[in-house]
């Protein structure tokens, strides 16, 4: 079943869309900083940042970053907010939240796994623009 141009080329576009979403290997120390700015613009206290080892698939690489922070409730949420609004694909998994003791004034600590991705560099797997790889 072969698709009309017209979706065939719309289908492309929103692929080169998501594309320039994700960051290339020069842009993942800055989105880092992007990430660490969200959280000092909302109120968070970031603890730590960390990139972990890099996971590879066939057409993808998975960026997994840890994150530790310390805030309100509210200033979780706002973080959460402002991080699924920036230009970059970011997504969440693996939250733990510890809440201070009771009667304690501290803040929520927060630990979270987020998740960026970049297309594989592989030039294996470019297609040229004829068709077969």
């Amino acid at each position: 079943c072969a698709l009309p141009i017209s979706q065939m080329a719309e289908i492309n576009k929103r692929l080169d869309e998501f594309r320039q979403r994700l960051p290339d290997k020069k842009e993942v120390p800055g989105l880092l900083d992007d990430i660490d700015d969200k959280g000092t613009f909302t109120g968070l206290n970031i603890d730590s940042i960390k990139l972990i080892e890099e996971k590879n698939s066939e057409l993808y690489v998975e960026l997994p970053v840890d994150i530790v922070a310390r805030g309100t409730y509210n200033d979780v949420g706002e973080f959460i907010s402002e991080v699924a609004d920036m230009q970059r694909i970011v997504t969440f998994h693996n939250f733990t939240i510890k809440t201070p003791e009771k009667g304690s004034d501290d803040l929520l600590e927060i630990s979270i796994l987020a998740k960026t991705y970049r297309i594989q560099e592989d030039e294996a797997l470019m297609v040229p623009k004829g068709g077969k790889p």
